[in-house]
């Protein structure tokens, strides 16, 4: 009996000992589970800030407007921005392809070349290319793709789009050949002036008086086609700017007939020099050197016969003392004759008619239209 009982007390002992041994299992286990459950917490953090990262990335690359692929070294397709849908005929279902098994719009080969040298140099590749229709222009860049532990993993593909660039370009370019053609035509004219200024010049400030007045009149009729961009103006404000300095504020001294018309650039200097040498002569000898004398000036577009159509003006002094015709010629009539007939293709008539002055003008109207009228 004793010894039963001395069984029982020590199996009663090892059962209390197994007790005491899973009540510190359990306390174990209920601390690994809190670790867990602060693990899988951090995870769940880790996890939203992987998420919005990942979200972030993606609104980046369908917001860019420059054209981005990411491959790998095989070549594939990692991953591309929307606006590379407009040089390669990419779809979602793409990533992961060759991206020389898909369709490209470029006039390009050279890519896998290209491809081999940035990884072999780990430099950047740029090219300018064209659409195979030739619609657009983009300069493409490439460079090593980097991975976070700086390991190169492919390469990335930026494609800008510089169409409007080149555009912009190009036509600047043709604004300064222009211009120079223009500068070039504007000394020659001066020199011209200067030239015949100084023949009938007898005194230095004579020169100086005359050559600084038609400086200005070239100056004016420069004025006028800058404000419209070189295009062309309007003869009517030709007229006006050009005799203003010789009939100020009494426009009823000068009467303009036609219809509306917008001169060549070209017309615009040559008239306006012509314009300017008829007021100076009409303003010492003519109609405008006395209080009653004016000035019509009428225009018109006609064809004769079977001849192309025709640009005819005519200035017409009246009230003005009794002209006497003039052996001597000078720079006015060089304008007036020889150079209008030369740079406008014109033919040009001098009347010294005794009640007045007329000087008629006549040239294809396809060399007297400026844009606006075309």
């Amino acid at each position: 009996m004793k010894s039963m009982t001395e069984e029982y007390q020590s199996v009663n002992e090892e059962l209390q000992s197994s007790n005491e041994e899973l009540e510190t299992s359990k306390e174990e286990m209920q601390s690994v589970n809190e670790e867990l459950q602060t693990i899988n917490g951090e995870l769940h953090g880790k996890n939203d800030l992987l998420m919005q990262v990942n979200n972030d990335l993606q609104n980046l690359l369908d917001s860019t407007q420059i054209a981005t692929i990411f491959l790998n070294d095989d070549l594939r397709i990692r991953n591309f921005t929307p606006a590379a849908m407009e040089v390669f005929s990419l779809r979602d279902s793409d990533r992961g392809r060759p991206i020389t098994d898909i369709v490209s719009l470029l006039s390009y080969d050279k890519l896998r070349e290209d491809v081999r040298n940035v990884q072999r140099t780990l430099g950047v590749i740029e090219h300018e290319l064209d659409l195979k229709d030739e619609s657009a222009t983009y300069i493409m860049r490439m460079r090593p793709y980097r991975t976070m532990a700086n390991v190169i993993s492919g390469v990335v593909i930026t494609f800008s789009n510089i169409t409007e660039q080149k555009r912009h370009h190009e036509h600047l370019q043709v604004l300064m050949k222009e211009l120079q053609h223009r500068t070039n035509n504007l000394f020659t004219v001066i020199q011209a002036m200067a030239r015949q200024t100084a023949k009938s010049s007898a005194t230095f400030a004579k020169f100086e008086a005359q050559f600084g007045a038609r400086i200005q009149g070239l100056s004016h009729s420069n004025t006028l086609l800058l404000q419209e961009d070189w295009k062309g103006a309007s003869l009517d404000k030709l007229i006006e700017i050009q005799l203003a300095p010789f009939v100020g504020t009494d426009t009823m001294r000068v009467e303009t007939v036609g219809p509306p018309v917008t001169l060549a650039a070209a017309a615009v200097q040559t008239l306006g020099l012509a314009l300017h040498e008829l007021a100076t002569n009409a303003s010492k000898y003519g109609a405008l050197s006395v209080p009653g004398g004016r000035v019509v000036l009428n225009w018109s577009f006609g064809n004769e016969s079977s001849a192309p159509e025709s640009f005819r003006m005519e200035w017409r002094e009246q009230g003005g003392p009794a002209v006497k015709p003039s052996t001597r010629k000078g720079f006015g009539r060089f304008v007036t004759d020889q150079m209008v007939t030369r740079a406008l293709n014109a033919t040009v008539k001098t009347d010294f008619a005794p009640e007045g002055l007329r000087w008629t003008l006549q040239m294809p109207a396809s060399e007297a239209r400026g844009r606006a009228d075309s």
